[in-house]
């Protein structure tokens, strides 16, 4: 399962149970004391990441990626290719 910084907030506020999460809107994160307490193994939501014309999306198997503001896309399962050498959207444009 993947995480990020973004999820720090979420966490401590329900580590320290001082607000209800559901009655927040929070756009960036979520808790992972689910993931830990054994009640799931998946993130709810994809992670998105942004720098200058690149953009991905992480979710708990695939990353999307495009690096030309979306005029282009790569696509790897995390799982079976770790290392990102595989494109899945080659493999189906062939």
């Amino acid at each position: 399962m993947s995480a990020s910084t973004s999820d720090y907030y979420p966490i401590i506020m329900d580590a320290i149970s001082l607000v209800n999460l559901d009655s927040y809107r929070i756009d960036d994160g979520e808790s992972l004391f689910p993931v830990l307490n054994g009640e799931t193994k998946r993130r709810s939501r994809p992670i998105g990441f942004a720098h200058n014309q690149q953009f991905s999306l992480v979710d708990n198997r695939y990353k999307l990626i495009t690096q030309d503001l979306g005029k282009t896309y790569q696509l790897y399962d995390l799982i079976e290719d770790p290392s990102e050498i595989n494109d899945l959207v080659k493999r189906v444009q062939q």
